[in-house]
Protein backbone atom coordinates (compact mmCIF):
# COMPACT_ATOMS: atom_id res chain seq x y z
CA UNK A 1 0.00 0.00 0.00
CA UNK A 2 1.73 3.52 -1.14
CA UNK A 3 0.57 7.13 -0.37
CA UNK A 4 1.16 9.94 -2.05
CA UNK A 5 1.38 13.40 -0.57
CA UNK A 6 2.34 17.20 -2.91
CA UNK A 7 2.67 20.48 -1.51
CA UNK A 8 3.96 23.57 -3.36
CA UNK A 9 7.51 23.06 -2.48
CA UNK A 10 7.72 18.89 -2.57
CA UNK A 11 5.74 15.49 -2.99
CA UNK A 12 6.55 12.80 -0.82
CA UNK A 13 5.76 9.72 -1.46
CA UNK A 14 5.27 6.15 0.91
CA UNK A 15 5.95 2.97 -0.62
CA UNK A 16 7.50 -0.06 0.57
CA UNK A 17 9.03 1.47 4.08
CA UNK A 18 10.76 4.34 2.19
CA UNK A 19 9.56 7.71 1.76
CA UNK A 20 11.02 9.43 -1.19
CA UNK A 21 11.25 12.85 -1.18
CA UNK A 22 10.74 14.81 -4.48
CA UNK A 23 11.33 18.50 -5.11
CA UNK A 24 9.06 20.70 -7.09
CA UNK A 25 8.49 21.71 -10.19
CA UNK A 26 10.13 18.72 -11.84
CA UNK A 27 10.09 16.09 -8.75
CA UNK A 28 13.10 15.23 -9.52
CA UNK A 29 14.19 12.10 -6.47
CA UNK A 30 16.44 14.20 -3.99
CA UNK A 31 16.24 11.94 -0.78
CA UNK A 32 14.49 8.53 0.25
CA UNK A 33 14.57 7.93 4.26
CA UNK A 34 13.39 4.79 5.70
CA UNK A 35 10.62 4.70 7.88
CA UNK A 36 12.29 3.70 10.91
CA UNK A 37 14.22 6.21 10.87
CA UNK A 38 11.63 8.66 11.31
CA UNK A 39 10.97 10.30 14.44
CA UNK A 40 7.98 12.11 14.04
CA UNK A 41 5.22 13.03 11.47
CA UNK A 42 3.44 15.90 12.15
CA UNK A 43 0.07 17.46 10.44
CA UNK A 44 0.08 21.44 11.11
CA UNK A 45 -3.08 23.52 10.40
CA UNK A 46 -3.52 27.40 11.23
CA UNK A 47 -6.65 28.38 13.29
CA UNK A 48 -9.34 29.75 11.88
CA UNK A 49 -10.27 31.83 14.60
CA UNK A 50 -8.57 34.82 13.64
CA UNK A 51 -10.07 34.97 10.07
CA UNK A 52 -13.69 34.08 11.69
CA UNK A 53 -13.46 36.71 14.14
CA UNK A 54 -12.64 39.57 12.20
CA UNK A 55 -14.87 38.87 8.85
CA UNK A 56 -17.82 38.41 11.16
CA UNK A 57 -17.37 41.63 12.50
CA UNK A 58 -16.85 43.51 9.17
CA UNK A 59 -20.10 41.94 8.65
CA UNK A 60 -21.48 43.31 11.87
CA UNK A 61 -20.12 46.74 11.18
CA UNK A 62 -21.76 46.46 7.64
CA UNK A 63 -24.93 45.45 8.94
CA UNK A 64 -25.60 47.43 11.96
CA UNK A 65 -25.98 50.98 9.82
CA UNK A 66 -28.71 48.81 8.04
CA UNK A 67 -30.90 47.69 10.60
CA UNK A 68 -30.52 51.05 12.95
CA UNK A 69 -30.23 53.82 9.79
CA UNK A 70 -28.46 56.62 10.63
CA UNK A 71 -28.86 56.63 14.43
CA UNK A 72 -25.59 54.56 14.91
CA UNK A 73 -23.49 56.62 12.74
CA UNK A 74 -23.84 60.55 12.81
CA UNK A 75 -19.81 60.91 12.74
CA UNK A 76 -19.24 59.48 9.08
CA UNK A 77 -19.75 62.00 6.36
CA UNK A 78 -22.56 60.68 3.87
CA UNK A 79 -19.97 60.35 1.41
CA UNK A 80 -17.83 58.17 3.51
CA UNK A 81 -20.44 56.03 4.09
CA UNK A 82 -20.82 53.69 0.90
CA UNK A 83 -17.12 53.83 0.87
CA UNK A 84 -16.89 52.15 4.39
CA UNK A 85 -19.86 49.64 3.35
CA UNK A 86 -17.34 48.58 0.54
CA UNK A 87 -14.37 48.44 2.30
CA UNK A 88 -16.39 46.10 5.27
CA UNK A 89 -17.74 43.99 2.70
CA UNK A 90 -13.87 43.86 1.04
CA UNK A 91 -12.27 42.71 4.32
CA UNK A 92 -15.00 40.43 5.12
CA UNK A 93 -14.77 38.50 1.38
CA UNK A 94 -10.89 38.05 2.27
CA UNK A 95 -11.46 36.88 5.32
CA UNK A 96 -13.84 34.50 4.22
CA UNK A 97 -10.88 33.36 1.52
CA UNK A 98 -8.33 33.10 4.43
CA UNK A 99 -10.60 30.49 5.95
CA UNK A 100 -11.52 28.66 3.00
CA UNK A 101 -7.71 28.06 2.83
CA UNK A 102 -7.02 27.58 6.39
CA UNK A 103 -9.71 24.51 6.23
CA UNK A 104 -8.69 23.20 2.84
CA UNK A 105 -4.76 23.01 3.16
CA UNK A 106 -2.19 22.17 5.94
CA UNK A 107 1.22 22.04 6.57
CA UNK A 108 3.24 18.50 6.94
CA UNK A 109 6.10 17.85 8.86
CA UNK A 110 8.31 15.04 8.86
CA UNK A 111 11.45 14.38 11.07
CA UNK A 112 14.02 12.15 10.52
CA UNK A 113 16.14 11.12 13.39
CA UNK A 114 19.09 11.65 11.60
CA UNK A 115 18.73 14.64 9.21
CA UNK A 116 16.52 17.95 9.00
CA UNK A 117 13.07 17.94 8.83
CA UNK A 118 11.11 18.18 5.55
CA UNK A 119 8.52 20.40 5.36
CA UNK A 120 5.48 20.09 2.88
CA UNK A 121 3.48 23.80 2.70
CA UNK A 122 -0.22 24.25 1.60
CA UNK A 123 -0.93 19.98 0.96
CA UNK A 124 -4.41 19.32 0.59
CA UNK A 125 -5.94 18.02 4.02
CA UNK A 126 -7.71 15.12 2.91
CA UNK A 127 -4.09 14.30 0.98
CA UNK A 128 -2.28 14.79 4.04
CA UNK A 129 -4.31 13.07 6.43
CA UNK A 130 -4.38 10.04 3.95
CA UNK A 131 -0.20 9.68 4.06
CA UNK A 132 -0.17 10.12 7.81
CA UNK A 133 -2.55 7.22 7.95
CA UNK A 134 -0.88 5.19 5.49
CA UNK A 135 2.55 6.17 7.37
CA UNK A 136 1.17 5.08 11.02
CA UNK A 137 -0.44 2.06 9.90
CA UNK A 138 2.94 1.05 8.24
CA UNK A 139 5.08 1.64 11.16
CA UNK A 140 2.26 -0.12 13.76
CA UNK A 141 2.76 -3.13 11.09
CA UNK A 142 6.39 -2.78 11.30
CA UNK A 143 6.61 -2.92 14.84
CA UNK A 144 4.53 -5.97 15.22
CA UNK A 145 6.53 -8.12 13.33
Amino acid sequence: MSAKCTGINCALRLDDGVIEVRLMPFQRLTATIDVSKIGSIELLRKSVMPPAVVGGLALLSNLIPGFFGDLLLPFVPGELRLFLQLGTLGIAALCLILLAMRWLFARLVVRPSDTRSITLRMVPTGSAKRFVETFQDRVSRSQRI
